[in-house]
């Protein structure tokens, strides 16, 4: 068995375009793509939301 390190690295908001493309190179199903097409706008609203989760304050909760 191989064994490998994993490591969880914080994100940047620079890290976010990657983590966008990242999101639709895991969604592989028919239902999910319908869901989630790969389109500018649907692209764009990923990246706000995960901007916006980003910068809120942690400290709300």
């Amino acid at each position: 068995m191989d064994s490998s390190t994993r490591t969880l690295e914080p994100l940047y908001e620079a890290d976010i375009p990657t983590a966008v493309s990242l999101l639709f190179a895991m969604i592989h199903y028919t239902e999910e793509r319908k869901l989630f097409a790969d389109i500018p706008g649907v692209r764009q609203w990923w990246h706000d939301t995960i901007r916006t989760d980003l910068l809120q304050d942690r400290n709300q909760i």
